[in-house]
Protein backbone atom coordinates (compact mmCIF):
# COMPACT_ATOMS: atom_id res chain seq x y z
CA UNK A 1 0.00 0.00 0.00
CA UNK A 2 1.06 3.19 -0.80
CA UNK A 3 1.93 6.50 1.31
CA UNK A 4 -0.75 8.38 1.37
CA UNK A 5 -0.40 12.15 -0.40
CA UNK A 6 -2.01 15.14 1.05
CA UNK A 7 -2.32 18.34 -0.72
CA UNK A 8 -3.49 21.73 0.44
CA UNK A 9 -3.91 23.60 3.96
CA UNK A 10 -2.07 21.60 6.36
CA UNK A 11 -4.14 23.26 9.08
CA UNK A 12 -6.86 21.68 10.84
CA UNK A 13 -10.43 22.41 9.34
CA UNK A 14 -13.77 22.51 11.06
CA UNK A 15 -15.89 20.44 9.36
CA UNK A 16 -19.16 20.66 10.88
CA UNK A 17 -20.82 22.43 14.15
CA UNK A 18 -23.70 20.95 15.82
CA UNK A 19 -26.10 23.01 18.38
CA UNK A 20 -28.44 21.30 20.97
CA UNK A 21 -30.97 22.19 23.80
CA UNK A 22 -33.79 20.44 25.83
CA UNK A 23 -35.27 21.62 28.93
CA UNK A 24 -33.38 18.99 31.22
CA UNK A 25 -29.69 19.82 30.54
CA UNK A 26 -27.86 22.66 29.35
CA UNK A 27 -27.09 23.52 25.75
CA UNK A 28 -24.59 21.88 24.03
CA UNK A 29 -22.55 22.73 21.35
CA UNK A 30 -20.26 20.02 19.15
CA UNK A 31 -17.29 20.71 16.55
CA UNK A 32 -15.79 18.11 14.27
CA UNK A 33 -12.33 19.41 12.89
CA UNK A 34 -9.69 17.15 10.43
CA UNK A 35 -6.05 18.23 9.79
CA UNK A 36 -3.72 16.25 7.26
CA UNK A 37 -0.86 17.76 9.65
CA UNK A 38 -1.30 15.52 12.89
CA UNK A 39 1.06 17.64 14.75
CA UNK A 40 -0.91 20.70 14.38
CA UNK A 41 -3.82 19.20 15.07
CA UNK A 42 -2.15 17.77 18.33
CA UNK A 43 -1.14 20.86 19.28
CA UNK A 44 -4.83 22.38 19.14
CA UNK A 45 -6.39 19.68 20.49
CA UNK A 46 -3.70 20.33 23.78
CA UNK A 47 -4.82 23.53 23.97
CA UNK A 48 -8.31 23.01 23.66
CA UNK A 49 -9.47 19.92 25.55
CA UNK A 50 -9.07 21.32 29.34
CA UNK A 51 -11.82 24.22 28.31
CA UNK A 52 -14.40 21.31 26.69
CA UNK A 53 -16.77 19.02 28.32
CA UNK A 54 -15.61 16.43 26.22
CA UNK A 55 -13.40 15.73 23.41
CA UNK A 56 -11.64 12.90 21.44
CA UNK A 57 -8.42 12.76 18.84
CA UNK A 58 -8.25 10.11 16.45
CA UNK A 59 -4.97 9.99 14.55
CA UNK A 60 -4.54 7.31 11.88
CA UNK A 61 -3.52 7.19 7.66
CA UNK A 62 -1.45 10.36 8.07
CA UNK A 63 -4.75 12.06 9.23
CA UNK A 64 -6.14 13.71 11.81
CA UNK A 65 -9.80 14.69 13.44
CA UNK A 66 -10.56 15.69 16.72
CA UNK A 67 -14.15 16.19 18.19
CA UNK A 68 -14.77 19.15 21.29
CA UNK A 69 -18.20 19.20 23.24
CA UNK A 70 -18.91 21.85 25.37
CA UNK A 71 -22.07 22.72 27.67
CA UNK A 72 -23.65 26.09 28.38
CA UNK A 73 -26.17 28.12 27.53
CA UNK A 74 -28.42 28.13 24.76
CA UNK A 75 -26.86 31.39 21.37
CA UNK A 76 -27.74 31.59 18.15
CA UNK A 77 -24.12 32.02 17.33
CA UNK A 78 -22.83 29.34 19.29
CA UNK A 79 -20.18 31.43 20.48
CA UNK A 80 -21.54 31.83 23.96
CA UNK A 81 -22.35 27.97 24.04
CA UNK A 82 -18.77 27.35 24.85
CA UNK A 83 -18.61 28.82 28.75
CA UNK A 84 -18.27 26.00 30.91
CA UNK A 85 -19.51 28.28 33.88
CA UNK A 86 -22.72 27.28 35.97
CA UNK A 87 -24.36 28.80 38.70
CA UNK A 88 -25.89 26.97 41.41
CA UNK A 89 -28.26 29.35 43.72
CA UNK A 90 -29.62 27.37 47.28
CA UNK A 91 -31.65 29.27 49.44
CA UNK A 92 -30.32 26.66 52.75
CA UNK A 93 -31.80 27.37 56.44
CA UNK A 94 -28.74 28.31 58.34
CA UNK A 95 -29.26 26.76 62.32
CA UNK A 96 -26.98 28.41 64.80
CA UNK A 97 -26.60 28.65 68.38
CA UNK A 98 -27.51 31.59 70.45
CA UNK A 99 -27.19 33.26 73.62
CA UNK A 100 -30.55 32.85 75.32
CA UNK A 101 -30.28 36.10 76.48
CA UNK A 102 -30.15 37.69 72.77
CA UNK A 103 -33.53 36.67 71.66
CA UNK A 104 -35.72 39.08 70.64
CA UNK A 105 -38.70 38.32 72.74
CA UNK A 106 -36.13 38.96 75.83
CA UNK A 107 -35.03 41.98 74.60
CA UNK A 108 -38.29 43.17 74.11
CA UNK A 109 -38.75 41.91 77.91
CA UNK A 110 -36.15 44.24 78.76
CA UNK A 111 -37.01 47.38 76.90
CA UNK A 112 -40.97 46.38 78.67
CA UNK A 113 -38.89 46.02 82.41
CA UNK A 114 -37.32 49.49 81.17
CA UNK A 115 -40.13 51.42 80.71
CA UNK A 116 -41.13 50.80 84.19
CA UNK A 117 -38.21 51.39 86.05
CA UNK A 118 -39.20 55.47 86.15
CA UNK A 119 -36.55 56.94 84.09
CA UNK A 120 -35.84 56.24 80.07
CA UNK A 121 -34.66 52.71 80.79
CA UNK A 122 -35.25 51.73 77.26
CA UNK A 123 -31.84 52.69 75.16
CA UNK A 124 -29.91 49.62 73.83
CA UNK A 125 -27.12 50.36 76.58
CA UNK A 126 -29.91 50.16 79.47
CA UNK A 127 -31.45 46.89 77.34
CA UNK A 128 -28.11 46.08 77.36
CA UNK A 129 -27.14 46.09 81.64
CA UNK A 130 -30.09 44.06 82.13
CA UNK A 131 -28.41 41.47 79.31
CA UNK A 132 -24.87 41.63 81.55
CA UNK A 133 -27.07 41.64 84.76
CA UNK A 134 -28.91 38.42 83.86
CA UNK A 135 -25.76 37.10 82.62
CA UNK A 136 -24.01 38.06 85.93
CA UNK A 137 -26.63 35.51 87.99
CA UNK A 138 -25.91 32.71 85.43
CA UNK A 139 -22.52 32.72 85.83
CA UNK A 140 -22.67 32.91 89.78
CA UNK A 141 -25.46 30.62 90.02
CA UNK A 142 -27.56 33.07 91.77
CA UNK A 143 -31.28 31.84 93.30
CA UNK A 144 -33.92 33.94 91.22
CA UNK A 145 -35.66 34.65 94.49
CA UNK A 146 -39.11 35.79 92.44
CA UNK A 147 -41.25 33.11 93.25
CA UNK A 148 -40.23 32.30 96.48
CA UNK A 149 -42.20 35.45 98.15
CA UNK A 150 -39.93 35.31 101.08
CA UNK A 151 -36.25 36.54 100.92
CA UNK A 152 -35.36 38.20 97.40
CA UNK A 153 -33.10 36.42 95.07
CA UNK A 154 -31.14 38.32 91.87
CA UNK A 155 -34.24 39.53 90.75
CA UNK A 156 -34.92 42.75 92.71
CA UNK A 157 -34.95 46.61 92.57
CA UNK A 158 -31.23 46.84 93.02
CA UNK A 159 -30.13 44.61 90.26
CA UNK A 160 -33.03 45.21 87.96
CA UNK A 161 -34.55 48.70 87.62
CA UNK A 162 -38.22 48.29 87.71
CA UNK A 163 -38.68 45.12 88.78
CA UNK A 164 -41.06 46.07 91.88
CA UNK A 165 -43.49 48.22 89.67
CA UNK A 166 -43.26 45.43 87.02
CA UNK A 167 -44.00 42.60 89.15
CA UNK A 168 -47.50 44.53 90.40
CA UNK A 169 -48.71 45.95 87.01
CA UNK A 170 -50.45 44.18 84.29
CA UNK A 171 -46.87 42.92 82.57
CA UNK A 172 -46.49 40.85 85.57
CA UNK A 173 -46.25 38.07 82.59
CA UNK A 174 -42.87 39.65 81.39
CA UNK A 175 -41.22 39.28 84.43
CA UNK A 176 -42.86 35.50 84.46
CA UNK A 177 -41.05 35.64 80.79
CA UNK A 178 -37.87 36.55 81.92
CA UNK A 179 -37.87 34.47 85.55
CA UNK A 180 -38.31 31.06 82.94
CA UNK A 181 -35.57 32.23 80.78
CA UNK A 182 -32.97 32.63 84.01
CA UNK A 183 -34.55 29.04 85.47
CA UNK A 184 -33.58 27.54 82.20
CA UNK A 185 -30.03 28.68 81.99
CA UNK A 186 -29.12 27.72 85.72
CA UNK A 187 -30.08 24.59 84.37
CA UNK A 188 -27.67 24.40 81.38
CA UNK A 189 -30.02 25.70 78.77
CA UNK A 190 -27.95 29.05 78.02
CA UNK A 191 -28.55 28.86 74.40
CA UNK A 192 -31.34 28.38 71.76
CA UNK A 193 -30.97 27.26 68.20
CA UNK A 194 -32.11 30.53 65.79
CA UNK A 195 -33.05 29.43 62.39
CA UNK A 196 -33.36 32.19 59.59
CA UNK A 197 -32.59 32.29 55.85
CA UNK A 198 -29.66 32.62 53.58
CA UNK A 199 -28.11 32.23 49.63
CA UNK A 200 -25.55 30.75 49.26
CA UNK A 201 -24.16 30.63 45.51
CA UNK A 202 -21.76 28.41 43.43
CA UNK A 203 -20.44 29.36 40.59
CA UNK A 204 -17.98 26.12 38.69
CA UNK A 205 -15.87 28.54 35.59
CA UNK A 206 -13.24 27.79 33.61
CA UNK A 207 -9.61 29.25 34.83
CA UNK A 208 -9.38 31.11 32.54
CA UNK A 209 -12.76 32.85 33.63
CA UNK A 210 -12.36 36.41 34.89
CA UNK A 211 -15.95 37.63 35.40
CA UNK A 212 -19.16 35.91 36.93
CA UNK A 213 -18.45 36.91 40.53
CA UNK A 214 -18.47 40.46 42.45
CA UNK A 215 -16.38 40.17 45.44
CA UNK A 216 -17.34 43.86 46.57
CA UNK A 217 -19.12 44.84 49.46
CA UNK A 218 -17.85 41.58 51.61
CA UNK A 219 -18.97 42.01 55.23
CA UNK A 220 -20.99 44.66 54.00
CA UNK A 221 -25.22 44.02 54.74
CA UNK A 222 -27.47 44.71 51.89
CA UNK A 223 -31.02 45.52 52.11
CA UNK A 224 -33.63 43.02 50.15
CA UNK A 225 -33.86 45.48 47.60
CA UNK A 226 -30.07 45.90 47.13
CA UNK A 227 -29.46 41.71 47.35
CA UNK A 228 -31.61 41.66 44.51
CA UNK A 229 -30.57 44.19 42.35
CA UNK A 230 -26.83 42.01 43.01
CA UNK A 231 -28.16 38.77 42.30
CA UNK A 232 -29.98 39.42 39.36
CA UNK A 233 -27.50 41.13 37.80
CA UNK A 234 -26.26 39.34 34.65
CA UNK A 235 -23.04 41.62 34.76
CA UNK A 236 -21.75 39.14 37.73
CA UNK A 237 -23.48 35.71 36.95
CA UNK A 238 -23.86 34.23 33.81
CA UNK A 239 -27.17 32.40 35.29
CA UNK A 240 -29.06 35.03 37.29
CA UNK A 241 -31.01 34.58 40.14
CA UNK A 242 -34.46 32.54 39.27
CA UNK A 243 -37.34 34.61 39.68
CA UNK A 244 -38.73 31.71 42.08
CA UNK A 245 -36.16 32.31 44.62
CA UNK A 246 -36.37 35.91 43.99
CA UNK A 247 -39.83 35.89 45.39
CA UNK A 248 -38.63 33.55 48.45
CA UNK A 249 -35.85 35.86 49.19
CA UNK A 250 -38.63 39.30 49.33
CA UNK A 251 -40.75 37.18 51.09
CA UNK A 252 -38.74 35.43 53.22
CA UNK A 253 -37.43 38.54 54.67
CA UNK A 254 -40.34 40.77 55.03
CA UNK A 255 -41.87 38.07 57.10
CA UNK A 256 -39.73 37.02 59.62
CA UNK A 257 -39.00 41.12 60.28
CA UNK A 258 -42.76 41.79 60.78
CA UNK A 259 -42.80 38.87 63.82
CA UNK A 260 -40.15 40.77 65.66
CA UNK A 261 -41.21 43.04 68.43
CA UNK A 262 -41.26 46.66 67.83
CA UNK A 263 -38.83 47.35 70.05
CA UNK A 264 -36.13 44.82 68.07
CA UNK A 265 -37.35 46.63 64.80
CA UNK A 266 -36.34 50.12 65.76
CA UNK A 267 -33.05 48.75 67.44
CA UNK A 268 -30.50 51.69 67.41
CA UNK A 269 -26.95 50.23 65.42
CA UNK A 270 -28.51 47.60 64.01
CA UNK A 271 -29.44 46.70 60.53
CA UNK A 272 -32.26 44.26 59.21
CA UNK A 273 -30.43 42.48 56.28
CA UNK A 274 -28.16 40.12 54.25
CA UNK A 275 -24.74 40.07 55.18
CA UNK A 276 -22.03 38.93 52.80
CA UNK A 277 -19.49 37.27 53.40
CA UNK A 278 -15.84 36.72 51.59
CA UNK A 279 -16.48 34.35 48.37
CA UNK A 280 -14.03 31.37 48.59
CA UNK A 281 -12.78 29.91 45.17
CA UNK A 282 -10.77 26.35 44.70
CA UNK A 283 -9.66 24.36 42.17
CA UNK A 284 -12.03 21.27 41.20
CA UNK A 285 -10.18 19.53 38.08
CA UNK A 286 -10.18 19.75 34.32
CA UNK A 287 -8.89 23.19 34.49
CA UNK A 288 -12.08 24.17 36.45
CA UNK A 289 -12.78 26.86 39.58
CA UNK A 290 -15.15 26.44 42.44
CA UNK A 291 -16.62 29.82 43.76
CA UNK A 292 -18.83 30.09 46.65
CA UNK A 293 -20.14 32.44 48.71
CA UNK A 294 -23.28 33.31 50.90
CA UNK A 295 -25.73 36.00 52.21
CA UNK A 296 -27.38 35.68 55.65
CA UNK A 297 -30.44 37.12 57.04
CA UNK A 298 -30.19 38.37 60.48
CA UNK A 299 -30.20 42.08 62.28
CA UNK A 300 -26.67 42.65 61.91
CA UNK A 301 -24.55 45.34 64.38
CA UNK A 302 -23.54 48.26 62.01
CA UNK A 303 -20.64 49.15 64.43
CA UNK A 304 -19.29 46.10 63.05
CA UNK A 305 -20.75 45.60 59.52
CA UNK A 306 -21.34 48.87 57.20
CA UNK A 307 -23.98 48.91 55.49
CA UNK A 308 -23.54 48.02 51.52
CA UNK A 309 -24.92 51.27 49.59
CA UNK A 310 -24.30 50.05 45.85
CA UNK A 311 -23.86 46.91 44.24
CA UNK A 312 -20.92 48.75 41.62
Amino acid sequence: MGTPINRGDDNPQLQKQEFSFDFNSPARTSEHWKGINQSKMITQYNGTVFTTNRSSLTLSNSMAEATYEWSGPSSSSGTNSKYLTIDRWEIPEPKVEKPLVSHPSMYNAFYILGGCSGGTGQTDIDIGSYMAKFQEGISGNQKPGYSTGVIPGWFQESNFPGWTALTSSSLSYVALYIYRQYQKCLNGQTHYQDSTYSVRHTTTAPAYWSANVSDKNVNCIYSTILLLSELQNTDFWYYALPGRLAYKISASSSQIYGRLPSSVQSRAGFMWGWLKSPFGEATTGRNQIEIQGSYVLDQWPLDLYPQATSIY
